[in-house]
């Protein structure tokens, strides 16, 4: 009798035993400390997940604040740069005017001497 485990079953219908051996009781009992552990193992596991996902989710958050903020820079740049061009092409025409304006002042002093030197 020491190598067998007696199993009672009851039903409305009535009392049933079973024997079982006791190699059968040793391997459900492992079965189930199997089952156990690796029901433990992936709780860990998930909760592990769990923080990791919140952490990613946190860095995201980050990242897409910072996007925003390059966004809103970019945008300033950009409005930075255009009115930079424009402030340029007015500097290159008041250059132009004041070339233009040193030319005549020149052909007008050269065409002055001259007509000096010619008559005095």
């Amino acid at each position: 009798m020491n190598d067998k485990t007696l199993m009672t079953i009851s039903s409305i219908r009535g009392i049933k035993q079973y024997t079982l051996p006791k190699y059968l009781k040793s391997m459900l009992v492992s079965f189930l400390l199997i089952i156990t552990m690796l029901l433990v193992g992936m709780f860990y596991y998930i909760k592990h997940l769990s923080t990791a996902v919140e952490g990613l989710t946190q860095y995201n958050t980050v990242l897409t604040k910072k996007m925003n903020d390059n966004k809103y820079i970019s945008e300033a740049l950009a409005e930075n740069l255009k009115d930079l061009e424009e402030i340029n092409s007015k500097k290159l025409l008041l250059e132009r005017r004041l070339t233009k304006k040193n030319r005549t002042t020149t052909l007008r002093k050269n065409h002055d001497s001259n007509f000096t030197t010619i008559y005095p």
